[in-house]
């Protein structure tokens, strides 16, 4: 059919034109919006918002490794009464409702005002009736009005909350007595400020810091819901979009015990010499690399002592002697040092490539004799292991550290943690002729190598593990509800840092280093059972000055495991200390003997004879609790009751509120919690009451409150 174009041009020239003009119609109309109706449109964004609000989701918990809770979300509630709620059933009989209402206030007030006070003794009866009688009092200009909110307690925990809907009058249904509560989440730490800085910190806003908290942040905060506001009846009230999605919970692998021991003698130590800025501790477990401890305390400007970072992880230092068992095995491994190999030390002094090398003794004269590696190594000679691995890797100092790599030290660790500090072993340079000849000696004996300390005791308890290097781990489970969500078994960073012979080399010089005569370590040595380890002492420079000021800091170490014989656990004490004395052995040293002694007396081990050296005998430390049964325990044993301090206490059933008089807050708040009882505590030492005295029938969830005094 042939196409009628003087009749469709015309059609489609309409079309075209109606279309242009509804366009131009609604860009005048946006136009007109956004430039004149900006501020009604503005006011209409406010108010939707305004009846849009978020539901907070619960953030999780973090728990120890046997379920004690470090960090946890409470809800902290604040107390209200409507005077002049309406029944929304029955909105035509406010009145009656009202009379009926008033009357029973009035009939309970006494009454409920003693409750209050019996819950929260910190507050008079007069304080609440007064607080009461004000909200209920009518307005002096209209006398139908009373108060829609009156606020009678804050900060009231979720036990305290419960109590109160028990009492007379609060007890009543909402549309009957206008009580109601409104609450927030905060995070409870039971333990205060225990491994402050591996846990974490949130914000005001409840926004992650740093630690654990941020590292499991998204695992932790859940998921927001929303709501928004709708009219019911007379009143408004919120309705849920969405519900919130609660977070998850994480089991750590600390142990409160190691974590308290350990905290405790880092501080005993700072307090007895206040020299020390910096105290640092890693405890591990050898096998999984489980940190069960880890702490950093910093001496503040004002004297006291506090864990500000976490600089266990975040800072790297120079190691110092530390280094020197990473040195001597890549030469063993490689087959250029042998364990016969020895250096004449001489006085202490040597030039090496127009540089003076000097062993710890030079003041005094040095040593003046030959010394083998085992005598270099307990004397942590830097002339003996400088010497040494200049004449094995001088001409070749690459193959050095190509075998440093190689057995794991200054590898990256992949730690959670965002303030973690990757270690740094330098390189020399691929051109002979612009590499200086100075670096290899010096870094041999812990210079010129940055390592944070976890990166050293990961090294040492690759050797206490027979040589399998672990990653460090710090969580080992997701849980929801107590129900294992996702398990972080434990990773293996190098399978064999070394060969079997080279292994069992390095942990004789180690056991050597402590156990014999000689050695620099014997401050380390541990009560009826052997340690192996290495001592450390290292200048710390400062910037362009180098090691050139005063008075000159140091970084003291000690790093080994225990026992020594079939190791389980490794560990790394650290101090920073301006001014001398400086000795790694006689500072970390003692720090190392304290906490290894604590964790071998308090029941680690299955089988005490692993734990048992044949040239001692030790009694082990009895903790609180039921005779008969350390009696028992003790005979099986062959340890006589006598060499034993045994502290008697009454034998109480599981569902029966223990004795927590005399304890330190730690253990009572551990105990009680254990009993499903929540703690308050105030006051500072041990527990000197309770509030629920020990016998009495356990209520879970019920609060007992500690009162301590030194």
């Amino acid at each position: 059919m042939k196409f009628d174009s003087k009749n469709a041009i015309p059609r489609y020239m309409v079309v075209v034109l109606a279309i242009t003009i509804i366009g131009i119609v609604i860009l005048y109309q946006a136009a007109h919006d956004m430039l004149t109706e900006s501020d009604y449109w503005a006011r209409v964004k406010e108010r939707l918002e305004k009846q849009q609000k978020p539901i907070p989701a619960v953030r999780g918990n973090i728990y120890s490794a046997d379920g004690q809770m470090l960090v946890g979300s409470i809800p902290i509630y604040t107390l209200h009464i409507d005077f002049k709620v309406v029944d929304p059933e029955h909105p035509k009989q406010e009145q009656k409702s009202q009379l009926k209402r008033d009357s029973t206030f009035i009939a309970d007030l006494d009454s409920l005002c003693i409750g209050l006070h019996e819950i929260f003794p910190d507050e008079s009866i007069e304080s609440f009736r007064a607080k009461l009688e004000h909200g209920f009092m009518p307005d002096k200009n209209d006398p139908t009005k009373r108060g829609r909110n009156c606020e009678f307690r804050r900060n009231v925990s979720y036990i305290d909350y419960k109590r109160c809907c028990e009492l007379p009058y609060l007890r009543l249904p909402v549309s009957k007595s206008g009580f109601y509560s409104s609450h927030v989440m905060r995070r409870l730490r039971p333990f205060e400020n225990m491994a402050n800085k591996t846990l974490g910190l949130l914000n005001g806003d409840g926004q992650a810091l740093d630690g654990l908290e941020l590292a499991f942040d998204s695992i932790l905060r859940g998921t927001d819901g929303r709501q928004h506001l709708v009219r019911k009846r007379a009143e408004w009230t919120y309705q849920i979009d969405l519900a919130p999605v609660d977070g998850m919970d994480i089991v750590t692998t600390i142990d409160v015990r190691m974590q308290d021991a350990a905290e405790k003698a880092i501080r005993r130590q700072m307090q007895n010499r206040p020299n020390t800025e910096l105290g640092m501790i890693v405890l591990m477990e050898a096998a999984t690399g489980d940190v069960k401890a880890m702490a950093s305390i910093t001496r503040k400007a004002d004297g006291s002592l506090e864990e500000i970072r976490n600089n266990v992880i975040s800072d790297a230092w120079e190691p110092g002697s530390t280094f020197k068992t990473a040195s001597i095995m890549v030469g063993l491994e490689d087959g250029l040092i042998k364990m016969t190999d020895g250096v004449d030390v001489g006085n202490g002094v040597l030039i090496m490539h127009k540089m003076r090398m000097t062993d710890h003794n030079a003041s005094s004269g040095g040593y003046h004799t030959f010394l083998d590696l085992t005598e270099i190594m307990k004397k942590s000679s830097n002339i003996g292991v400088s010497v040494l691995i200049d004449r094995a890797y001088g001409a070749h100092p690459e193959r050095f550290v190509d075998g440093l790599f190689r057995e794991g030290m200054g590898i990256p660790l992949g730690l959670p943690f965002r303030e973690a500090r990757a270690p740094r072993v330098r390189r020399p340079d691929p051109d002979p002729h612009k590499r200086n000849a100075v670096s290899l000696p010096w870094s041999s004996i812990g210079y010129e190598t940055m390592l944070p300390p976890i990166s050293t005791v990961s090294f040492y308890n690759a050797i206490a593990n027979n040589g399998r290097m672990m990653r460090p781990r710090f969580v080992s489970a997701v849980t929801k509800n107590g129900q294992v969500v996702q398990e972080f078994p434990p990773q293996v960073l190098k399978e064999q840092i070394c060969s079997p012979q080279t292994l069992t080399n390095v942990r004789n010089i180690l056991y050597k280093v402590v156990n014999e005569e000689g050695g620099l370590g014997k401050a380390a040595h541990g009560d009826g059972f052997h340690v192996s380890g290495k001592t450390g002492t290292a200048k710390i420079a400062d910037g362009a000055r180098g090691y050139k000021y005063l008075p000159m800091r140091y970084l003291l170490s000690f790093c080994g495991f225990y026992p020594s014989e079939a190791p389980k656990y490794s560990c790394i004490v650290c101090f920073v200390q301006h001014g001398g004395p400086a000795s790694g052995g006689q500072v970390s040293g003692p720090v190392f003997k304290e906490v290894a002694d604590y964790v071998m007396n308090t029941g680690v081990f299955r089988n005490i004879n692993e734990a048992s050296d044949s040239a001692a005998v030790a009694t082990p430390l009895v903790l609180n609790g039921e005779v008969t049964t350390t009696t028992t325990v003790m005979s099986q044993l062959a340890v006589s009751n006598d060499d034993a301090t045994l502290q008697r206490i009454d034998t109480i059933p599981s569902d029966r509120v223990p004795d927590v008089v005399g304890m330190g807050a730690r253990d009572a708040v551990a105990l009680l919690e254990r009993c499903g009882l929540t703690v308050a505590v105030t006051g500072n030492g041990r527990v000197r009451s309770q509030s629920i005295p020990a016998g009495a029938t356990v209520t879970r969830g019920q609060q007992v409150r500690l009162q301590l005094s030194l």
